[in-house]
């Protein structure tokens, strides 16, 4: 929920002059945990950091029969997107590269840590890289590793990607093969009903919004994964890796 607020603070400056601000107000979740907050210079020295971006092929948010009855059927697919913004790993600056997963599993993604039922799915993966070099684009597979489990990836490829937000909407894109797009939820109802959230982000992130896709389509034949679409339902997670 937004919240129309007058807030005044007092400066500390050495002018010691007040500050007013007046305005909309994000939800306190994406204050505390980052979401909004300003973006790291390009190139800025330190740990990777930016934007996350994750659709999955099942509702993350919602009421327990819907969201039971995914369980069985959904869930085992999801795009994963990665926009860094600044900060280096292994020496080399991954500032402005784009990396975006596509991941699939056995059985739902999610059977063993939510739902307490079966082994944890097998995973495969396909991964492409939007980078300045192969140096570069290397560097930002192995940090993406480390932040979630891909499974079974053979390597990845080079593309042009689409990893973005602009206000509360939101994008992945693999011409010709993944395309994501949709809002956050406007009211913000997944932070001030959190017990309705079964799913968390496959990938270490600050807390994230969950947001609405109309469009999610993967052309599994372009990747050797299967194919899948799953659109208009609370199936996404906008949120923020790194420092």
């Amino acid at each position: 929920m937004k919240l129309l607020l007058l807030l005044t603070v007092a400066a500390t400056s050495a002018t010691g002059a007040g500050l007013v601000h007046t305005g909309v107000l994000p939800c306190p979740c994406e204050v505390v945990h980052g979401l909004w907050a300003k973006e790291a210079p390009a190139g800025q020295a330190g740990a990777p950091a930016g934007l996350y971006v994750e659709a999955r092929d099942a509702t993350v948010w919602g009421g327990a029969c819907h969201i039971s009855a995914q369980a069985d059927n959904g869930g085992s697919h999801a795009a994963m997107g990665w926009a860094f913004e600044a900060g280096a790993a292994a020496g080399v600056s991954l500032s402005g590269v784009k990396v975006i997963a596509v991941l699939e599993g056995s059985s739902n993604l999610a059977a063993d840590e939510v739902f307490r039922a079966g082994e944890r799915a097998q995973r495969r993966s396909a991964v492409w890289v939007d980078a300045p070099t192969q140096e570069a684009a290397e560097a930002a597979f192995a940090h993406v590793r480390g932040l979630s489990d891909l499974g079974s990836c053979d390597g990845f490829e080079r593309a042009s990607l689409q990893v973005a937000r602009t206000g509360d909407a939101f994008a992945l894109e693999v011409p010709g093969v993944l395309e994501v797009a949709g809002e956050a939820i406007a009211d913000r109802a997944c932070c001030t009903m959190p017990e309705s959230r079964w799913y968390t982000p496959l990938a270490e992130s600050s807390e994230s919004v969950v947001g609405v896709p109309d469009r999610c389509r993967f052309n599994g034949e372009a990747a050797g994964l299967g194919s899948w679409t799953f659109e208009d339902e609370n199936s996404a997670y906008v949120a923020r890796f790194g420092a």
